[in-house]
């Protein structure tokens, strides 16, 4: 924290909030482990609950047929289950190292402010 140049934490008033949770739960964690299961089990519970609620609330409020559940699923590809099973997360992992690497390019150009990679068989700079 101490050294020259700005400083690269925003203290932020915004910024607290997140930091007081963290020190929160960090002293509830040095009090002892049957408190914090406590608070665990508490904060798990309202999660499902909002789930469940979100869950059903898109039931009631929603204007679907329940008739859709029963139509059949129909396959359009010539490719086996088990080869599409290994083969399309293959490619979409491929297809996110590009994007990664920047090989893949946008219509209007690169993004605003995207770093540029040199492709792999040049060593960088």
């Amino acid at each position: 924290m101490v050294g020259s140049g700005p400083s690269p934490c925003d203290w932020a008033r915004a910024n607290w909030w997140p930091r007081a949770l963290i020190a929160g739960f960090t002293l509830l964690n040095i009090f002892g482990l049957g408190r914090t299961a406590k608070v665990q089990n508490v904060l798990t519970s309202t999660k499902l609950l909002v789930i469940a609620g979100f869950v059903i609330f898109g039931f009631l409020a929603g204007t679907g047929d329940w008739s859709h559940f029963s139509e059949p699923a129909v396959r359009t590809s010539t490719v086996a289950l088990p080869t599409q099973f290994v083969w399309e997360p293959a490619l979409v992992m491929v297809g996110y190292r590009r994007v990664e690497r920047g090989d893949v390019h946008r219509v209007g150009g690169p993004a605003a402010g995207a770093p540029r990679y040199p492709p792999p068989s040049q060593p960088a700079a």
